[in-house]
């Protein structure tokens, strides 16, 4: 059964905290902070010093004293996940040399979401963790061919991927970017091939909100009222950043704790006016970014990738032209609200309905919770059915190992 930890700094955790929890999987998620793209230019001794690199550093060295300890309460799983280029930092090199010192053999991932068919870019590095004897276990009888575990290529495949190896070898380990065995097709050729299959945004959208609810008496104004973008933000140069979709599209950008407060890099905005067509058509374009069929006031920033467009302080205006509005009106943009971006991250939410078991295991959000503090919490968390996948290659080598 899941166990909850004191609420108290993990810093604080002892041996002898973790004995007594005798907890048979870890899942951590440790502070990003440090080693994002704002903090790549940090040294060794930056991120090591970093305040947010405490706990983590602090869960590494209770790992070491609680396998010296030999009291058998080692975790038989350890998952992690954090931001593609953790695994090149000296936190994590100092992890995974301690899971080798400590008897685990793990595996690594780069994944995202649209792998598993979520129209949503969250790019991730992923750490599972097993117990050395279970892939012993598992690679003895993996010799017979008339084993059930020898026949399996489910654990045969996701053994092969395991590092066993000592530390001086923690430089060489393979990072992969699909788990065939799980369907998490690769972020190659396949994935390229699988974005032609993807949802569009619209199934991801509330059914109370524009563009689905085109009846006025269907629209929920007072959370509309909190989505939408107003005029005086829009019309800040900044607001060139804005990766703009429609509900057409089959695609999103990742979305942080900062979505709402930032425009660049952020998450993705809904126009959700009337020139969707305009929006989604990518065709004819020219290095200037402008296209040989005007298709829509909405073509001058939307069929560029935000990274390539030219500047233009006033493109706000040209999208309300497109509406056959006054250029004093506001764009129809607004943010996705926190139950959008929840089933773009994976949640199965509650509201969706489903049956009897799925709705007990469901999520939902507080009445209390503003927008702002969804967007926070989700920008501070996983993708549930990535991660889920992931989750499932410790589960499997150890529930086979352990037969």
């Amino acid at each position: 059964a899941a166990a909850s930890l004191p609420s108290y700094p993990i810093e604080k955790l002892t041996v002898a905290d973790l004995a007594d929890l005798n907890a048979d999987i870890w899942a951590m998620s440790p502070p990003c902070q440090p080693h994002t793209r704002q903090h790549d230019k940090h040294t060794q001794h930056d991120e090591m010093s970093d305040p947010r690199s405490k706990s983590f550093l602090h869960l590494i060295r209770l790992l070491r004293q609680l396998n010296n300890s030999c009291d058998g309460s080692m975790p038989r799983i350890i998952l992690l996940e954090n931001v593609i280029g953790f695994e090149e930092s000296v936190s994590c090199r100092t992890y995974k040399s301690a899971l080798l010192d400590s008897g685990y053999a793990f595996v690594e991932y780069h994944l995202t979401p649209t792998q598993v068919g979520i129209s949503n870019d969250r790019p991730r590095y992923y750490c599972v963790a097993v117990r050395r004897q279970y892939c012993t276990s598992i690679s003895t009888r993996m010799r017979n061919a008339d084993n059930v575990i020898g026949k399996d290529k489910v654990a045969r495949s996701l053994m092969n991927m395991l590092h066993v190896q000592d530390s001086e070898q923690i430089g060489k380990s393979s990072v992969y970017t699909s788990i065939s065995p799980l369907e998490v097709v690769g972020s190659d050729s396949a994935a390229e091939a699988a974005t032609c299959s993807l949802p569009t945004i619209a199934s991801y959208l509330d059914n109370d909100l524009p563009p689905l609810a085109t009846d006025p008496s269907n629209i929920n104004t007072a959370k509309l009222a909190t989505l939408k973008i107003p005029k005086s933000s829009i019309a800040k140069s900044a607001s060139w950043c804005f990766d703009v979709i429609t509900k057409e599209d089959a695609r999103s950008a990742c979305f942080t704790s900062s979505y709402g407060k930032y425009f660049r890099g952020t998450g993705s905005v809904l126009y959700y006016g009337q020139d969707e067509g305009g929006m989604t058509a990518r065709q004819g374009q020219s290095d200037t970014g402008s296209t040989e069929k005007d298709t829509g006031a909405t073509d001058v920033f939307r069929l560029v990738a935000p990274e390539e467009r030219k500047y233009d302080s006033k493109w706000w205006e040209r999208l309300v032209a497109g509406e056959g509005g006054e250029q004093t009106a506001t764009p129809p943009l607004r943010y996705l609200s926190g139950t959008e971006v929840a089933r773009l991250m994976g949640f199965p939410l509650k509201e969706d309905g489903g049956d009897n078991d799925e709705i007990e295991t469901a999520f939902a959000f507080p009445d209390w919770c503003t927008e702002r503090q969804k967007w926070r919490l989700l920008g501070n968390s996983i993708n549930v059915t990535v991660s889920a996948k992931v989750a499932e290659t410790g589960m499997r080598i150890y529930l086979f190992g352990r037969r």
